[in-house]
């Protein structure tokens, strides 16, 4: 089985001081995280907001594979954990799974090394085998920009919908593929 990392973003609700520990919010989002943690197949996480949207918080959750994400959703706690985590979110959850290079991407995505992440999303009419050494030419690119500091790179495991993409419908063959770009500050 290959490692995965789940990406999820949720809209919060307006006022969920997640990080207060104190407030409600904090309260569910950590309990909600301790939740996450005690799962098999479970290596580690992230989050953080958005700098162009604090509403918005981004998960990162490296699993042993996709596979025992699955279990967890399948299990019998997913459902009381989703009701509960729900409780401090506006709008619906978007999930996806990434098989990164390198895994885990936590050089990337860690706040330890940096505070700023770019999340660059980008949408394909079909898989390319050819791409990962397009994308390892853009990052040595990068490496030369001032502040950057590294980067982790991966197909979506998910077909999507894109409007731009085909009939617009669920195609197997269209793909996006997720970069993080990780710099010593923000550039804002």
């Amino acid at each position: 089985m290959v490692p995965a990392t789940e990406f999820a973003t949720l809209p919060l609700a307006v006022g969920a001081e997640v990080e207060d520990l104190s407030s409600e919010a904090g309260k569910v989002w950590h309990s909600s995280l301790d939740t996450v943690s005690q799962q098999d197949g479970f290596q580690r996480l992230y989050w953080g907001r958005e700098v162009e949207n604090d509403n918005v918080l981004n998960l990162f959750i490296d699993w042993d594979s996709y596979e025992h994400h699955q279990k967890f959703i399948a299990s019998p706690e997913y459902a009381p954990f989703g009701k509960h985590l729900k409780t401090i979110v506006d709008g619906n959850i978007i999930m996806r799974h990434v098989n990164f290079s390198p895994h885990p991407p936590s050089a990337a995505v860690s706040n330890t090394s940096s505070p700023v992440t770019e999340i660059v999303t980008c949408y394909f009419e079909a898989y390319d085998e050819g791409y990962a050494d397009k994308i390892d030419r853009l990052f040595q690119a990068f490496e030369k920009a001032p502040g950057f500091k590294t980067a982790a790179s991966g197909w979506v495991i998910e077909d999507i919908e894109h409007e731009k993409i085909g009939s617009g419908k669920k195609d197997p063959l269209s793909r996006r593929m997720v970069l993080f770009l990780k710099y010593f500050k923000s550039v804002r």
